[in-house]
Formats: structure tokens, C-alpha cells, sequence
């Protein structure tokens, strides 16, 4: 079941919710939260909470795998924790955003507890190649692509 909020209330409207253990998806969008309310839902996979607030956050549930925290007033992510279930955080639109290297930054810090993280920002994480999983020994002939085998060619 999904719970949609918008412009409300989230604690009065979250709190008298009977069958939490149905709820999968809640949504809390405007509703000028500056922090996370708790959320005591086993089994809760998605939290969207953008255009609010938040600047910071603990103890999510660990069943979170999507985290919408766009546009929020977040100026940092290093000393978060994240759930070890999330695959997707959109973290965009926030100070922190804006930083040097941030992208890279915050998928090393993320993919240190949430092994199957695999999309910031509406964009997938794409593997360095160091990280790639190729092994060069099965090719027979490596091509030359350099500039003094085509000239003015290329």
C-alpha cells in the first residue's frame, strides 16, 4: 500500500495508520519536515521525501531500497548512515550537490554499507573500468586507435 502527503501533517497522518505492516511506499512531498519523522513500518521500501527541510537523518528503516531526498537542505553526506538495502537515492537539488566531485564521493561512501546501490540522481552508477570484470587474455589482437595510425583522419 502507498500512503501519499502533501502539504500535511506527515506525524498525525502517519500515526494513525492501523496496518503499517502493508505499507511499502510513503510519500511526503512540501510538507516543510526538517527532520525524518520515525517510521516504524516493517516493511517499507520506498520514502519520498523531497521539497522539504531535511538536513539531516538517522535510523532509517533498513528495508528502504529507494530514498528521494531531493530538494532538501542537506550540506553533507559523510557521516549519514544509509540503509544496507538501497539501490536508488536521489539526492539532487541539495547543497551538497553542488560540491567538487560529489557524485563520485558520495557512490564511494554509499557502496561502502549498500552493496546493491545502483542509481544516484535518476542516473545509473557506472562501474571504472578498473572495476570491470574483463579479462584482456581472451582477446587476440589489440587494435591501435592513436593518432599516428589514422593522421588527420580521425
Amino acid at each position: 500500500m502507498k500512503v501519499t502527503i502533501i502539504k500535511s501533517n506527515v506525524d498525525k497522518i502517519l500515526s494513525q495508520i492501523e496496518n503499517k505492516e502493508e505499507i511499502i511506499n510513503i510519500t511526503a512531498i512540501k510538507c516543510n519536515l526538517e527532520t525524518i519523522p520515525i517510521l516504524d513500518f516493517p516493511n517499507l521500501k520506498v520514502l519520498d521525501l523531497s521539497y522539504n527541510n531535511i538536513s539531516s537523518f538517522e535510523n532509517l528503516p533498513s528495508t528502504i531500497e529507494y530514498l528521494n531526498l531531493q530538494n532538501n537542505q542537506f550540506e553533507y553526506f559523510e557521516d549519514l548512515e544509509f540503509p544496507p538495502s538501497l539501490v536508488y537515492l536521489n539526492y539532487n537539488g541539495n547543497k551538497v550537490s553542488t560540491k567538487i566531485q560529489y557524485r563520485s564521493k558520495l557512490i564511494k561512501r554509499i557502496k561502502q554499507t549498500c552493496p546493491e546501490f545502483k542509481y544516484l540522481d535518476n542516473v545509473p552508477i557506472k562501474l571504472r573500468y578498473a572495476e570491470m570484470p574483463i579479462n584482456i587474455s581472451k582477446f587476440d589482437t589489440v587494435m591501435d586507435f592513436t593518432y599516428e595510425m589514422f593522421g588527420d583522419e580521425i
